[in-house]
């Protein structure tokens, strides 16, 4: 198993045929920081791409050097992601937690046209924020660190400015629900979103997303 620079992904992206995982691409195209392994430097074959949001294998997946060095490589909980058929069905046998399962994932796509912003009015008391991360390491907000840890994957607080994108809603000194953006290429970006959990079923969710959905936007971003 070989880990290639950045400069050598191009041999490995004509291996990816799926395209699900936006955050595979941003690995390659050398926007956001991950790690690419392959069997063969000049010609590879076979493809382990870890980024921050999966581990995805390509390629073909009966070398048999490659799926050990896999199995001695992959933590046990470890996420991994096939991009065809043939590893979604090798997963299990190299996967070192033997008793792994597959389950489904959903992806839900956004685009200016179709977005409709959600027009409701916080509770009092609440205040929905963008995120400034120079300015939120100046306050003491009750889980501001949970939003470092996720915008970290960015790399800087400069790259994050420019490209990525990022709200908040707080309650006095707490930070109840948040949605940073996760990755982006070629015009699509990815978001997720976390409310903490006494926080729920208030629709907070939905006016922290409206309003990074609309700073999608803003950056030009084509679909979220």
């Amino acid at each position: 198993m070989i880990e290639l620079k950045n400069e050598q992904y191009g041999k490995a992206k004509e291996l990816v045929t799926s395209h699900n995982e936006l955050s595979v691409f941003t690995v390659l195209e050398g926007l956001m920081e991950g790690e690419v392994h392959v069997d063969l430097a000049e010609h590879p074959q076979v493809l382990m791409i870890e980024s921050s949001e999966t581990t995805l294998l390509a390629g073909r997946a009966d070398n048999d050097a490659f799926n050990q060095a896999l199995t001695e490589s992959l933590g046990f909980w470890e996420q991994v992601t096939p991009d065809n058929e043939e590893w979604r069905l090798k997963i299990p046998e190299v996967h070192p937690n033997k008793y792994i399962r597959e389950y489904t994932r959903h992806r839900y796509i956004v685009t200016r046209e179709t977005f409709t912003p959600i027009e409701l009015s916080l509770p009092e008391g609440y205040v929905l924020e963008k995120i400034d991360l120079p300015e939120l390491r100046k306050k003491s907000y009750k889980n501001a660190d949970k939003i470092y840890k996720w915008a970290a994957e960015w790399g800087s607080d400069e790259h994050f400015a420019i490209a990525g994108c990022g709200c908040y809603i707080r309650h006095l000194d707490k930070i109840v629900s948040w949605s940073l953006s996760d990755c982006y290429n070629g015009g699509q970006v990815a978001i997720g979103i976390q409310t903490a959990r006494s926080y729920r079923k208030m629709g907070l969710a939905k006016q922290v997303v409206s309003a990074v959905v609309q700073q999608c936007w803003d950056k030009e971003y084509g679909s979220v």
